[in-house]
């Protein structure tokens, strides 16, 4: 396993010990930190509720480079058991994985997928009875058929095995078997033809939350933001101009606030590179002076060009003991470090500038960053 990769899982984890993820619990297994099992909660107002799913998420070696592999060990009547999920976040799709995503991001991600209907590979299609069903019996299942669980969540086991025979008692008290439907805000029909194709009828205008709205278009420049209202009273923020952003530097589990100098490369066509227009995927140059002071501090290493004023700070003992252990670690990719001679950074843009007024994003690396210089150099 890289340190990369260990640093990072370790860090993660103590984040999500201090910010814990609601409706999930996950640990690390103790005798392989790549290897992470977690335990999905319900959330009310769900088929799901109050029910209990275990499952794994393998990390590569690779990590957070590659993406992890997602699993669920128990029955839930949404995914397949012991089948390995196709979400946006796994190794199904290594072309879609943004390596600043977390632990804590994955499993976000798995809870928000599981409660929509939304099909993938290892999903299944069951009725609403199934999964309350299912639901009931996820703790039993758990405790008396899962043996991995007892040994990552002794905790939780304990928990299950108490309640579970204190029902069997008949000391629980049984709840109604009234079935529950769930009803949404939406009213998406009302816009759509029926099935034979034909329009129907339109008895009220849309809403002006329900209007399509022209991009923001984004462009570098003094931060200048503006909100719209959207469906539900929620608001939505169009950064109109925005010059600075928060990037993350992924081998390094850093991230610092910086400005952007420039777009260079675009996805979707060259006029938003030509008008230097801010997009989620979008390629920019980024000012690489913070991340520069944290490597020289952090592991007392010159990074690119030493500037003529430049003078040798000393240090005591301790501080060179401190620099010393970190050395080992110092190693970046070279055409990262090519680039602070420059004093910029390419880096993708992850958020969504027209839609939450911010443009953060994460620093090219390793193959990701190869891909790109290769279609920069094809450009020119």
């Amino acid at each position: 396993m890289s340190s990369a990769a260990y640093k990072r899982l370790h860090k993660e984890y103590k984040q999500i010990q201090k910010s814990p993820v609601p409706y999930v619990e996950a640990r690390p297994n103790e005798s392989n930190v790549l290897e992470w099992h977690y335990v999905i909660t319900g959330p009310p107002e769900t088929p799901y509720e109050n029910g209990q799913y275990h499952g794994r998420i393998t990390f590569p070696r690779e990590y957070p480079f590659k993406p992890p592999r997602i699993i669920m060990c128990t029955p839930s009547g949404r995914f397949s058991v012991n089948t390995a999920l196709c979400l946006s976040m796994s190794d199904f799709h290594e072309e879609l994985w943004n390596p600043a995503w977390s632990v804590a991001t994955i499993i976000t991600g798995l809870l928000s997928f599981m409660t929509s209907e939304e099909a993938t590979t290892g999903s299944i299609v069951t009725s609403q009875s199934t999964k309350v069903h299912l639901a009931k019996q996820s703790k039993h299942y758990n405790t008396y058929s899962n043996p991995v669980f007892k040994d990552i969540f002794p905790d939780i086991y304990e928990k299950n095995l108490a309640e579970l025979e204190k029902q069997s008692k008949g000391d629980a008290s049984s709840g109604s078997n009234r079935t529950q439907f769930i009803m949404g805000i939406s009213r998406d029909s009302r816009h759509k033809r029926s099935a034979t194709g034909a329009k129907r009828a339109q008895y009220r205008k849309k809403r002006k939350f329900e209007l399509g709205r022209q991009g923001a278009n984004t462009k570098i420049g003094p931060k200048r933001i503006h909100s719209v209202r959207t469906r539900g009273g929620n608001q939505k923020f169009r950064a109109i101009r925005i010059e600075t952003g928060n990037f993350s530097w992924a081998s390094e589990g850093v991230s610092r606030k910086t400005r952007i100098n420039v777009v260079v490369y675009h996805p979707s066509n060259n006029e938003l590179v030509r008008t230097n227009t801010l997009t989620k995927s979008a390629i920019v140059q980024i000012d690489a002076t913070p991340f520069k002071q944290y490597f020289e501090s952090h592991y007392g290493v010159t990074l690119g060009k030493p500037t003529a004023d430049a003078q040798e700070v000393k240090k005591s003992r301790a501080v060179q003991k401190k620099l010393a252990a970190r050395a080992e670690d110092s190693k970046i990719d070279p055409a990262v470090a090519h680039q602070f001679n420059s004093g910029k950074l390419y880096a993708a843009i992850s958020s969504r500038p027209g839609q939450s007024g911010r443009c953060d994003g994460y620093i090219l690396e390793g193959e990701e960053l190869a891909f790109y210089l290769r279609r920069l150099t094809a450009k020119k």
